[in-house]
């Protein structure tokens, strides 16, 4: 009697991120079509190899508490693929610390692995991580410009996400997926939102998974609106998670009225400016790195293309 144990189902992609780029969409969409499996637990970051690394401060204490480091436990999330064609981890810290998910990846999944990294003008993806804290009430910073001025400060000893500006910083992150795998496609999240219908065709064609598949555009929102109060936040949490399958658009409207500032912050125009200036350089490596056009983000009127690099 042959008594070889089975090999354990593992991911064929993986979202890496940049978080804040619309990964939590993604994830939503993708896990209603019949041929995708992705696991329940959300941001698992096994590959980043950050557990226990970051808890000077009570929010990264609690996210540390989330985080899987057990290759056991982390195969376990993926036991109940049973056939799926498409078997997905999305962990948008990938990206940011490539230097250490890349060798695990590639040691763990191999470089045919598939990857997706969705990308957004990030100006707008620094400032929607600081309104993500600040509307979860677990930023200690008044303001995005104060939240920037302690970056500094903060770096190798609070975690990846209150780098905002840096996290940005795409061209490195991006490269370094781009030099080791097979095969890599790349979402821009201002293009995506335009026609999601068709976005989402892409992804199924890049994953090999049908089109046919019926996915509903209404996925639990990840909107950076701020609550008046943290008993406001907390109340709606609770009832989103408890009414999920219902018409997300008519719980937004309600905690739209009942909970949320009337007043929604915007990223000022004297920190925008900085921020062109900050990420200048680096949006032209990445263009010139992946072929992409990008002048939008660089505030010009010419439109990105939806790019993919597929092998």
């Amino acid at each position: 009697m042959n008594s070889k144990k089975a090999e354990p189902t593992k991911p064929n992609f993986l979202i890496v991120g940049a978080a804040r780029c619309g990964t939590t969409a993604l994830r939503g969409y993708l896990r209603q079509h019949p041929e995708i499996y992705i696991p329940e637990k959300k941001e698992c970051r096994y590959f980043s190899n950050i557990k226990d690394k970051y808890l000077d401060n009570e929010y990264d204490r609690s996210m540390n508490r989330t985080y899987i480091d057990s290759r056991k436990e982390y195969l376990q999330l993926f036991e109940k693929a049973h056939g799926a064609k498409a078997i997905g981890d999305v962990s948008p810290d990938y990206l940011y610390n490539h230097e250490e998910s890349v060798p695990r990846i590639l040691e763990e999944l191999g470089p045919d692995v598939k990857i997706i990294i969705a990308l957004r003008d990030p100006r707008y993806r620094a400032f929607s991580h600081y309104m993500h804290h600040a509307k979860s009430f677990v930023t200690p910073d008044g303001s995005f410009e104060e939240a920037l001025e302690n970056e500094a400060e903060r770096e190798g000893t609070w975690a990846w996400y209150w780098q905002y500006r840096k996290a940005g910083l795409y061209a490195g992150q991006v490269g370094a997926y781009l030099e080791n795998f097979a095969s890599v496609k790349i979402v821009v999240f201002e293009s995506f939102l335009e026609n999601r219908l068709e976005g989402l065709a892409e992804l199924f064609e890049y994953l090999k998974v049908t089109s046919a598949a019926n996915i509903s555009l209404e996925v639990n929102p990840n909107t950076s609106r701020e609550f008046r109060t943290k008993v406001g936040y907390i109340t709606v949490q609770r009832l989103m998670k408890r009414v999920y399958r219902i018409s997300n658009r008519r719980l937004v409207r309600l905690a739209e009225f009942l909970f949320y500032k009337k007043k929604k912050r915007t990223l000022s125009t004297k920190t925008k400016q900085e921020l062109t200036r900050y990420y200048k350089a680096d949006v032209a490596r990445l263009e010139k790195l992946t072929g992409m056009s990008l002048h939008a983000w660089l505030g010009q009127e010419q439109r990105s293309e939806p790019p993919s690099r597929t092998a």
